[in-house]
């Protein structure tokens, strides 16, 4: 008991963490970085380690918490695990944050998805089905949809492997096929670790 005391504790410390980076990324960038997916995700880790402070769900069983654990708390942990990687591959060699960035840049895309996934792997595997790992493009699907139609409105695109102006619509479309099949791939392989585990699922 003492043991999971101690990790509802450091769950409260990565969840303020968060929030002070998120906080620093709105005050210097504005709210339109809720545009960035990374952002996004990053907020729903953080506002999900705080309900489980709160709820404190390590300790003691609370039906609220169990709606947003199993399948959609794995559906998390992967869409985090997403903003790691589609950095470090694609976007880290071009993006050069400068001054409290830098800060905001490593909590975002490197201690908070590691953690996240840490935390996951010790105290949020369930037996799931294969199915959610189809269930869980809903959210990607949604996301590039709206990069879509936000950059056809305002011209402007927030990554540049979505970004129509500089490609043909083969070379878009060859994107949306790859990022989606990450998504798939990473679901699967979320899923069988899940299925190593003897907590039953949904």
């Amino acid at each position: 008991m003492n043991i999971l005391h101690n990790w509802k504790n450091i769950r409260l410390i990565f969840a303020i963490l968060s929030a002070i980076s998120l906080t620093i990324s709105f005050t210097v960038s504005g709210f339109g970085v809720l545009k960035a997916y990374t952002i996004q995700t990053n907020l729903i880790v953080m506002v999900w380690l705080f309900l489980s402070y709160y709820y404190n769900d390590l300790e003691l069983k609370n039906d609220k918490m169990d709606r947003i654990k199993g399948p959609f708390r794995t559906a998390i942990t992967m869409y985090i695990t997403i903003t790691l990687v589609i950095f470090v591959l694609l976007l880290e060699r071009i993006y050069n944050p400068t001054g409290i960035l830098i800060f905001t840049n490593v909590v975002n895309h490197y201690i908070i998805p590691l953690f996240f996934i840490l935390d996951w792997y010790l105290h949020g595997r369930v037996y799931l089905d294969l199915k959610y790992a189809f269930y869980w493009l809903v959210y990607p699907v949604f996301y590039l949809f709206s990069v879509l139609i936000n950059g056809a409105i305002t011209k402007s695109y927030i990554y540049p492997f979505l970004n129509l102006n500089k490609q043909t619509i083969s070379e878009f479309i060859s994107w949306i096929v790859i990022l989606l099949s990450v998504f798939i791939i990473f679901g699967l392989i979320f899923v069988l670790i899940s299925r190593k585990s003897k907590n039953r699922g949904y």
